[in-house]
């Protein structure tokens, strides 16, 4: 196994635990809960598994390190999200921040692997 495949397994873990945290912090167990809102949780949980899915395909093009570093910054900042909607809730709009998080996150790893492909074509070019 290459440096490269370890990298990319560490990022797609990194996604499932935001993923399995999403659906750990749900309050699923009430009685009104029906099967769209059961759906809507399972959204959840794969659009925040999104950003780190496109880091794993970047580590494939360029410095591994560089994608493991923002997957892991990502992991924080996704993890401190879902422990302050959980457990330290202040108004109705927190539940917004665990679909906010991945808008913003999923160009950034996008981004990123824009950045490292042209990085990869210039220094093709460059030999």
């Amino acid at each position: 196994m290459s440096a490269h495949d370890r990298v990319r397994a560490l990022i797609l873990g990194a996604g499932a635990v935001v993923a399995l945290a999403t659906l750990g912090i749900a309050d699923m167990d009430r009685p009104d809960a029906d099967l769209g809102q059961w759906l809507f949780l399972f959204g959840l949980a794969v659009f925040a598994f999104l950003p780190y899915a496109v880091l794993a395909l970047a580590a494939r093009t360029g410095p591994a390190w560089v994608p493991l570093f923002a997957a892991l910054i990502m992991l924080g900042l996704d993890l401190g999200a879902r422990i302050r909607v959980r457990w330290f809730p202040q108004d109705a709009q927190d539940g917004l921040l665990l679909m906010f998080l991945p808008l913003w996150l999923l160009p950034a790893s996008l981004l990123l692997w824009i950045a490292l492909v042209a990085l990869r074509g210039w220094r093709a070019r460059q030999r």
